[in-house]
């Protein structure tokens, strides 16, 4: 994670962040009976308005409906698909142990990068230097944790707008280092999967994953 921000060179999207998005990209929702987060196979996205939404049900699969939200994105649909194709915005990743609604350390995996303590190293290496035992104090609420966000266009659907996709997953955090260098420079659309795996006590769980990955060279 050394290099924590890319903005891809797609001249419509140089002033997009993450207050311009209409809409976002998740592959979970809470259970309405249980009141807790429940993963899904399928995609779902949340919508600023209802046309947006519309249109993605028709292509896409599934029905629009109403969810309570303290966001904009208040219609949504879960759709029939695993696998959706993106154009690449922007991506963001960082470290982060959250205090009370706000972070109280920020890092790169080894350095801190908030602004009040900027190239001091990070407590959570000192601490747990081997990446299992972060990942268990993590959980614990002791160490950073990962947080990646990153806007896109959906290709079938260019003119919609842009979402956003954020995840706080150690698997998607390890695989994002693999293809940074790769994308550092172009701009890149790719194939977003949900995949399924079971973990080594047999429990099933999922990740997102960016395959197919066609790049372009950009242009000045």
């Amino acid at each position: 994670m050394s290099k924590l921000f890319i903005d891809f060179p797609k001249q419509e999207a140089k002033e997009a962040s993450w207050k311009d998005t209409v809409g976002t990209i998740r592959s979970g929702r809470i259970d309405p009976y249980s009141k807790s987060p429940m993963s899904l196979n399928t995609w779902r996205l949340t919508c600023d308005t209802e046309d947006i939404a519309k249109t993605i049900a028709k292509e896409y699969g599934g029905e629009v409906t109403e969810w309570e939200t303290k966001g904009s994105d208040r219609y949504e649909v879960i759709t029939e698909r695993d696998v959706i194709g993106v154009q690449l915005l922007s991506i963001k990743s960082e470290l982060i142990l959250w205090g009370q609604r706000k972070p109280v350390r920020v890092c790169d995996g080894a350095t801190r990068i908030d602004d009040n303590h900027a190239g001091e190293g990070c407590k959570c290496a000192a601490d747990y230097p081997v990446m299992w035992d972060r990942k268990t104090a993590a959980g614990d609420g002791e160490a950073c944790k990962p947080n990646i966000q990153a806007t896109m266009n959906l290709v079938d659907f260019p003119d919609l707008g842009i979402f956003k996709w954020q995840t706080s997953s150690w698997l998607v955090a390890e695989d994002y280092a693999n293809w940074l260098d790769e994308l550092a420079t172009v701009k890149g659309t790719a194939n977003m999967r949900i995949e399924q795996y079971v973990t080594k006590t047999n429990q099933p769980r999922q990740k997102t994953v960016f395959e197919q990955l066609e790049v372009e060279q950009a242009t000045a």
